[in-house]
């Protein structure tokens, strides 16, 4: 027979601002996925466990040095192939421009995020 072990989908949530990490977590909690959140500070990487997310999520606009971040994270090997998404205030689309080119894999304006964010969380949006 099959094990029956399943992976328990994963989130990492890069960010200063713990209202920002706690709504993203309490959907979490309800899609059935682990949230963690970190500061967005350069060294994260080495706080990766061999129990590596499936998707990082990045708030832009709230503090910490989140593009050096997900520059580190995209150039490192063990780490380069995670999904990276970027949430930004909508009004800044330079800010969205430069987490693109720092190597975000997606960047959604925060309403967006919030509308999507089951979805996002669950691996469906």
């Amino acid at each position: 027979m099959g094990s029956d072990v399943t992976h328990a989908r994963r989130v990492l949530v890069l960010t200063d601002d713990l209202m920002f990490a706690t709504r993203v977590r309490e959907t979490g909690r309800r899609v059935g996925v682990d949230v963690d959140q970190q500061p967005a500070q350069p060294g994260v990487i080495a706080q990766l466990s061999s129990n590596t997310p499936d998707l990082i999520v990045v708030g832009l606009g709230s503090g910490g040095r989140p593009l050096e971040v997900v520059c580190d994270l995209k150039a490192d090997p063990r780490t380069k192939a995670i999904p990276v998404l970027a949430v930004y205030p909508h009004v800044d689309i330079e800010l969205r421009r430069a987490a693109l080119e720092a190597g975000c894999d997606r960047a959604l304006p925060r309403s967006a995020f919030t509308t999507l964010l089951p979805g996002i969380l669950a691996g469906t949006a």
